[in-house]
Order: C-alpha cells, then sequence, then structure tokens
C-alpha cells in the first residue's frame, strides 16, 4: 500500500504545480506595480480611440488619436496598434470614443504588440479628469511606491479606484524619465 501511495502523491503535486504555473501565465497583470507596467513598457500614451477594425481574422487593428505621449509616441500623433485575437480579445477591449492610458509592450517585428500585463495595462478615464482603476490596477498603484510619492491625493483616491489623471500621467511622466 506504501508503495503505491508515494507515486500517487508524487504525480499529484506535480499536478499541483503544474496548475499553479497556468494559471500565474493565464493572469499576466497579477502582482505587477504601474513601476513594473511602466519599466516593461516600450509605449505609453492616454489617448481616444478612433478605430477598432477587427475585419482580420486573426489581428485586431486598433486606431488611436494619442493626447498626451509618454513614452515611445508624440502628443498629437495618431497611431494604429496591432494585437492578435486571443481569449483575452475575444470581449472587446476598446471601443470608439472611448479614452484611455495605455501601456503597450514594443511591437514585434511583425508589428504585432499587446498591454503590459495584459488588462491591467489598460486604464479608462471615467471623465477628462479622473480615470477608473480596477482592483487590480488600484492593488498595482499601492505596490508602487515611487509613483505613489510622486502624485498628490492618491491613496484616498487609489481606495475609491479612481485616480486624477493629471496627476497619473505627470507622475508617469517621471518614474519613466529615470528609467
Amino acid at each position: 500500500m506504501k508503495r503505491l501511495y508515494l507515486p500517487i502523491r508524487n504525480a499529484f503535486l506535480l499536478l499541483i504545480a503544474v496548475c499553479a504555473a497556468s494559471a500565474q501565465q493565464a493572469a499576466p497583470g497579477v502582482g505587477l506595480s504601474f513601476d513594473q507596467l511602466a519599466a516593461r513598457a516600450g509605449i505609453i500614451f492616454s489617448g481616444t480611440v478612433e478605430k477598432v477594425d477587427s475585419s482580420d481574422g486573426s489581428v485586431i487593428h486598433v486606431t488611436f488619436s494619442v493626447d498626451e505621449g509618454i513614452r515611445g509616441v508624440f502628443s498629437g500623433q495618431t497611431l494604429t496598434m496591432s494585437e492578435w485575437k486571443t481569449s483575452m480579445t475575444a470581449t472587446p477591449r476598446y471601443r470608439s470614443g472611448e479614452k484611455l492610458l495605455i501601456f503597450l509592450h514594443t511591437p514585434s517585428q511583425n508589428g504585432l504588440t499587446s498591454p503590459v500585463g495584459g488588462n491591467a495595462g489598460v486604464v479608462q478615464f471615467v471623465d477628462a479628469e479622473n480615470m477608473k482603476l480596477t482592483t487590480e490596477q488600484a492593488l498595482a498603484l499601492k505596490r508602487s511606491a515611487r509613483l505613489r510619492s510622486a502624485m498628490t491625493g492618491t491613496d484616498a483616491a487609489a481606495s475609491a479606484l479612481r485616480v486624477p489623471a493629471s496627476d497619473l500621467v505627470r507622475a508617469l511622466r517621471l518614474v519613466t524619465s529615470s528609467q
């Protein structure tokens, strides 16, 4: 009986380890701070979604009007990004007219990119002055000591899942200029 128990136990432990690793890959933004999102991003900007084109079967093309270029783009520029359609993008991540703050990976050789940390790298504006954070993004902000220190009134705003857009953009400019 003891001989049979050990191989079954080892197989079970291996299965648990594989499931844990798989779950970690399925949620790429979990545990990242905004400092880490910014460090991993080749392109950071706030802008308005002008057009979403998913007519290509495997790729989504999104055109943005850049309001505030922080890294890799300039304010006033029009940027079109291309992203693979995956299970994460099965539900639309972008809607025409929506204003967002985006952290994008540097585009690959074939021109494709995606938000750093998945949905953690896409922050929605509630209105012209405030951004709406998801719970994951609010935790990322709490883990970002450098970014928080450059912002005013952040703790109260983050606990309410809203952040003044001008404060976050200004703090991101400071943090990214030193990277």
